[in-house]
């Protein structure tokens, strides 16, 4: 009579955990990446709402600083992960700044956004680097 064996060996255990290993090394940067990207449209919508804000309030006034905000006011972004700031106010031009903060300052490729009132928008990586193409 001949027994048969059921269950796994030692190696075929270990060859399972060492794929699993490969698999999760590979796809949890890619997988952080795309949460940081995800993000990145809160420092966008936190901005374009500033500027729309300031819009319709130079529609009606034909001055940006009799709006209800000021030169160096801050706030968070809708989610929170960046912090809009009214960098440069002046009659006829204003500059937002949306810096990341929280959880977020760890996205080193897409720092600092900025809008002005001509809809010009930059982007900067942590070193202050223009990276305008790949963030916005």
């Amino acid at each position: 009579m001949q027994r048969t064996r059921s269950g796994f060996t030692l190696i075929e255990l270990m060859m399972v955990v060492a794929i699993i290993a490969l698999l999760v090394a590979i796809a949890f940067p890619l997988f952080t990446d795309q949460i940081d990207q995800t993000r990145r449209t809160d420092a966008m919508t936190g901005l374009n709402n500033t500027a729309q804000r300031l819009e319709r309030c130079y529609t009606l006034e034909n001055d940006y600083t009799a709006c209800d905000l000021d030169e160096g006011d801050s706030f968070d972004s809708p989610e929170g992960h960046f912090e809009i700031e009214v960098t440069e106010l002046e009659s006829q031009t204003f500059l937002l700044t949306a810096t990341t903060q929280g959880v977020q300052a760890r996205d080193e490729d897409c720092r600092s956004y900025t809008l002005d009132q001509a809809g010009r928008r930059t982007a900067a990586t942590a070193g202050g680097d223009d990276n305008t193409e790949d963030c916005w």
